[in-house]
């Protein structure tokens, strides 16, 4: 008996083709799945380099004691007039802080006391001229220059006034200043050069009108403010030197870098507005 074998060809029937699709897209829709859950598990690490982290309701800054900004008495710098601070740089401090989200405060200090308490941190930020190395030790120093004094050497005598290094007798000089380091430098020199110390601007044009010294080392700005409250007519003066002044930000505080980045920022756009105060002569 021969049998006779016959190749038979297996058609796909319609079932079969309709289930290999669902299978594959069962598989599809399981990798999706799979993707969206792995990407949203993963915490999101990264942000734009230039971008600013936003500040959290919890922030220290927001949340903590404020800033407290101690200055001295130096019209018309700095001072306080009924019982509120005023003058152009207290202006432009206002204007720096304006739109940043850090709250703060004012006072008025004597020189040697805020030097202290900038030191431990009881206060943050002090606008100034550079200070001795201790001080600079305890801060960070802006870089941009806020404002410039005007130092000069005032005298009430008929003596043609040349250079203060020609001077070798007492000099009236305010209390706590070291005029960025002019005075020491002077008296290591042995000179002959003695300075007397006055209280404040006021009471060093009243010594010199007095008579207890030739001579009297101030700023330009503070010492015409003075001369218009004792109503004192236009004394002669020669220049001596031009000092320039920063924002300085105590160590102690956590955030202090950040603190003077922001400061920076938003003097440096005030400036290109042109708001920023006058040279002082």
């Amino acid at each position: 008996m021969i049998t006779t074998l016959k190749k038979v060809r297996h058609r796909a029937t319609p079932y079969s083709r309709a289930a290999t699709i669902n299978i594959a897209y069962e598989y599809f829709m399981c990798f999706l799945v799979c993707c969206a859950a792995f990407v949203f598990s993963c915490p999101l690490t990264y942000a734009p380099v230039n971008a600013a982290a936003p500040i959290s309701i919890a922030d220290p800054i927001i949340t903590g004691p404020p800033i407290v900004i101690g200055y001295v008495d130096m019209k018309p710098y700095m001072y306080t007039e009924n019982g509120q601070p005023a003058g152009e740089t207290i202006q432009l401090l206002r204007q720096i802080f304006k739109g940043l989200p850090y709250k703060y405060s004012m006072q008025e200090y004597p020189v040697k006391r805020l030097l202290q308490l900038i030191s431990v941190g009881k206060v943050h930020i002090w606008p100034r001229i550079k200070g001795p190395p201790d001080f600079e030790n305890q801060t960070y120093k802006s870089p941009h220059v806020i404002l410039t004094l005007r130092l000069r050497l005032f005298s009430m005598t008929k003596t043609q006034l040349r250079n203060i290094n020609s001077i070798h007798e007492a000099v009236i000089t305010i209390s706590g200043y070291t005029y960025m380091g002019l005075r020491a430098e002077l008296e290591q020199r042995d000179t002959g050069i003695r300075f007397i110390d006055a209280s404040n601007h006021i009471t060093g044009l009243k010594m010199l009108r007095s008579k207890r010294a030739r001579y009297l080392l101030d700023y330009a700005g503070a010492s015409a403010f003075a001369l218009q409250e004792l109503r004192m007519e236009h004394v002669p003066s020669i220049p001596i030197l031009d000092i320039p002044a920063y924002i300085y930000v105590s160590r102690k505080l956590p955030y202090a870098k950040a603190l003077l980045r922001d400061l920076g920022q938003a003097f440096l756009e005030i400036k290109s507005n042109k708001h920023t105060p006058p040279l002082y002569n």
